[in-house]
């Protein structure tokens, strides 16, 4: 049996590129670009990261011309490094515009 999720929000499936960078675990500045697979308005998870990231890191995530700080909260070598982020609270969602909630969505009537 699945263990219950735990998140206080749904995420939503996406795919589109970010800029990731931050300073990695041997204290040098690193910048990468990674990719969004599922986000919320708290967080999400990316992909196609290389190093070592390890939770609690903080980080800062780009789109276009927006960035906010996130902190890692887990980290995956599985299948590929996936690391979940949560956004710091008081930084802006980078990609509010790009959510398309299902509560949202207009109501067909037949």
């Amino acid at each position: 049996m699945a263990a219950p999720d735990r998140r206080s929000e749904a995420r939503v499936p996406a795919d589109f590129s970010v800029q990731v960078c931050g300073i990695d675990a041997d204290g040098k500045r690193f910048e990468q670009a990674a990719t969004a697979k599922n986000i919320s308005l708290r967080g999400a998870l990316l992909v196609g990261l290389r190093g070592a990231f390890r939770s609690g890191d903080l980080i800062k995530i780009q789109l276009g011309d927006a960035s906010a700080r996130f902190q890692v909260v887990w980290v995956s070598p599985i299948g590929g490094i996936k690391v979940a982020v949560q956004r710091i609270e008081a930084d802006p969602c980078i990609w509010a515009d790009r959510m398309v909630q299902e509560t949202e969505l207009p109501m067909r009537h037949s």
